[in-house]
């Protein structure tokens, strides 16, 4: 672990360049999809797909199947969602021509979707780490930060800030600092490479 001392002295010119080297993946021209698969890669869409699964069965509904390919179509779905949001989620199936939205409706069916919305689980309920706020996802978590740390191994020249994201619901996370532009959401942190924010 590199010790950082303060010094109250001018910058150098070199401070603000940036000397990271390229990770050898990105070397690659690759889609939007298939860096996202780097991180939602088999082993995590079959970790969701199970326990799932297991919480569908959990609710009683003992015949519902799903596929690996089922929840990233889901996630796309969903990300579809918030970069054109709508009033409601079922608008993007309707055949309005202001709303409709033909990748989404034939990608999955309106019911489908749902009911992928209504089981999706990320850890089993029975088996929550006592004290955990973030339990629910934290398997998630875990395996998405060994992805992180795989595909962008920086070490250094490396600056976290956080901000806020506004939330108006209902979590324990949730925090409110007077003062601030935006001050009732969840504070969460954001980084920069190679300079301060």
């Amino acid at each position: 672990m590199k010790i950082r001392k303060w010094a109250k002295e001018d910058a150098t010119a070199q401070d603000g360049k940036q000397s990271l080297t390229k990770p050898a993946f990105l070397g690659r021209d690759m889609s939007a999809c298939s860096l996202f698969e780097l991180f939602f890669d088999e082993e995590v869409t079959e970790h969701i797909v199970r326990l799932t699964k297991l919480y569908a069965q959990q609710k009683g509904k003992t015949n519902f199947e799903t596929s690996s390919a089922e929840p990233k179509c889901f996630f796309a779905i969903l990300l579809v969602s918030g970069y054109v949001p709508l009033p409601r989620r079922r608008m993007f199936w309707e055949h309005s021509p202001d709303v409709c939205n033909i990748a989404v409706g034939s990608a999955m069916s309106v019911n489908r979707c749902e009911e992928l919305m209504r089981y999706l689980h990320m850890s089993d309920n029975l088996n929550l780490p006592t004290g955990d706020k973030m339990g629910k996802v934290r398997p998630l978590m875990t395996m998405l930060n060994e992805r992180f740390q795989l595909f962008w191994p920086v070490e250094n020249e490396l600056s976290i800030d956080e901000s806020m994201v506004p939330y108006y619901g209902r979590h324990s996370t949730k925090q409110f600092i007077r003062g601030n532009p935006l001050d009732l959401g969840i504070s969460c942190g954001a980084s920069t490479q190679g300079w301060a924010i």
